[in-house]
């Protein structure tokens, strides 16, 4: 109570009088009600519930954390295999061909470290697509000398691309496919 009218007297007539009497007040109030809440045990169960409703607030902005992580990490990824995909179809448009499916599996729990990358290929410009069925195509005549230069070349392709690939992202052979539909 002495230290209350002391600093009172040391403030005299501030604008910060009415802020130190209500901050004051409040600490009496919490001196005076004290004892009884020791006596009720009352505190006990107040820092409990303080300590319970701040550990699930902390819980709900970690969740909620984690979970705007994930999505930036789902945006980064998409952001970077757009990227790929775009240097892809400029590497297999070097060599005469247009890119119509591409697959890129990354390492998990990884920056963008590529695992497998396996694309599709077309002498065609063809719009991208999800995914392509092809049916069996019969050949009929006796133009089989034609077909397998035909096929050596696009075998040369392929491999072009394959090595541009492996090159290019520093993959191994078992992790580039390159196939032409």
């Amino acid at each position: 109570m002495i230290l209350v009218t002391v600093i009172m007297n040391l403030i005299g007539d501030s604008s910060y009088k009415k802020y130190v009497e209500l901050v004051c007040g409040m600490i009496l109030i919490i001196i005076l009600l004290n004892p009884v809440t020791k006596l009720l045990s009352l505190d006990e169960t107040f820092f409990y519930n303080w300590n319970l409703s701040n550990y699930k607030i902390e819980s709900m902005d970690k969740s909620r954390l984690l979970i705007a992580e994930k999505k930036q990490k789902e945006k980064m990824q998409k952001e970077y295999t757009n990227q790929l995909k775009d240097q892809i179809e400029i590497l297999v448009e070097e060599e005469g061909r247009y890119l119509t499916k591409l697959d890129i599996r990354y390492k998990e729990d990884s920056q963008g470290v590529i695992e497998k990358l396996i694309v599709w290929v077309s002498p065609e410009k063809k719009k991208m697509e999800e995914d392509i069925k092809i049916e069996p195509v019969i050949i009929l005549g006796d133009e089989k000398g034609k077909k397998e230069s035909e096929k050596e070349k696009i075998n040369q392709i392929e491999e072009n691309i394959k090595n541009s690939l492996m090159k290019t992202y520093q993959l191994k052979e078992k992790q580039v496919k390159v196939y032409e539909n």
